[in-house]
């Protein structure tokens, strides 16, 4: 049975030494049959700043006979061998009658499981804020609300980003600093922009959105000392677009 378990099946005695770690166990943990067996289980797989819980509660369960936690499905953290933490389930039941008492536990790495759900929920998050942006600016609002709030949800979705906004001024052509996030507006606005080439530039003359992992090296960026000064790498340029027309990026 434990050969064909799907989860870590381990046991321990009273005194928390392991006396059974399957296969997956070993998978999980990184320790081999032979390298668990007999030793204590809090040292083995517990996170340091968990072990006094640990062995109080067992503890608490020698002496009364009562384990709030037995037979109930928890969520908790665990360490592998490298000592890198992992989040996992975890069910404990005591083994028959006998005394001294036996714990088994069955764990189960979730760390995929919360990882999949984070990305849902991340998604979610970002198709109602992009939502609410497409809204604001297709809308009857004045610019300075709209810019406001388009630099607001920006913020949301990249928080320790830099954000800037660039309007394009028809009768001259250039992109003009409108509005900035996470950076100094007046150095960002007394930068002599060149009414032609750079990132932005791009941008705007192919209605696209332009993505660089690192700008530093990017010979089309304007201004890498800047990019350098504020702690930036990569680029994420996106035209800003209200019905048909683009108005900046």
């Amino acid at each position: 049975a434990l050969a064909s378990a799907l989860d870590c099946v381990i046991a321990m005695d009273h005194e928390g030494k392991i006396t059974e770690f399957n296969a997956v166990a070993e998978k999980t943990f990184r320790y081999s049959r032979a390298e668990a067996i007999g030793k204590d289980l809090a040292e083995l797989i517990i996170p340091p700043s968990q072990r006094e819980a640990h062995r109080r509660a067992l503890a608490h369960y020698r002496a009364t006979g009562e384990g709030p936690l037995l037979n109930k499905r928890i969520e908790l953290t665990a360490m592998r061998a490298d000592k890198m933490e992992l989040p996992v389930e975890l069910t404990v039941t005591r083994i028959g009658k006998k005394q001294p008492p036996h714990f088994v536990g069955f764990i189960r790495d979730i760390s995929e499981r919360q990882r999949v759900e984070k990305e849902i929920l991340t998604r979610r998050q970002r198709a109602l804020i992009l939502h609410e942006i497409n809204a604001a600016v297709t809308s009857s609002l004045d610019l300075q609300t709209v810019i406001a709030f388009l630099l607001e949800k920006v913020d949301s979705l990249l928080p320790y980003a830099v954000s800037t906004l660039r309007l394009l001024n028809k009768k001259t052509g250039v992109l003009e600093a409108t509005a900035c996030r996470n950076i100094d507006e007046t150095e960002w606005k007394t930068i002599k922009w060149r009414p032609t080439g750079g990132l932005a530039r791009i941008v705007l003359e192919t209605g696209t959105p332009l993505i660089i992992g690192d700008a530093r090296r990017d010979p089309r960026t304007r201004h890498p000392n800047l990019l350098v000064k504020y702690g930036l790498f990569s680029y994420l340029g996106l035209p800003l677009v209200s019905r048909g027309k683009t108005l900046g990026v």
